[in-house]
């Protein structure tokens, strides 16, 4: 998606709900209308467009409950993942890809597991990286 402007902090990009609201805006331009939210940091403004939103979540059956909205508007670590995760799974009908870094980490955990000889070499890291 082409957006109004980029993403460089998750966590205060997404806290007052303008991308959000752009993003649904997309694909629901006669229910999102750009003009009634505002690109605002203060707590007043992010509190309006989330209202909104939650209102347009309703109606449209979209599975985003304050629960999910609270912690990105105060800006906690990661909260906007299961957010933006949730709109992906909704926007598109598939299920949110496995990221690499995620991956990593699971063979990370796995391989941290294991005892220590059985753990992969520097070559075999490489090899598999191939």
């Amino acid at each position: 998606l082409d957006l109004s402007y980029s993403v460089k902090n998750t966590r205060r990009d997404f806290a007052n709900g303008f991308l959000v609201a752009e993003v649904f805006s997309r694909y629901y331009p006669q229910d999102v209308q750009m003009h009634s939210y505002d690109n605002g940091i203060s707590l007043a403004r992010k509190l309006d467009n989330w209202k909104q939103l939650e209102k347009f979540f309703r109606r449209g059956g979209i599975p985003i409950s304050r629960d999910m909205i609270d912690p990105v508007i105060h800006c906690k670590p990661d909260a906007a993942v299961p957010l933006l995760e949730t709109m992906f799974q909704f926007l598109t009908n598939r299920p949110v890809p496995v990221r690499a870094a995620q991956r990593g980490q699971l063979q990370d955990e796995a391989s941290a597991a294991a005892p220590p000889f059985a753990r992969p070499t520097a070559a075999n890291l490489v090899t598999n990286a191939m």
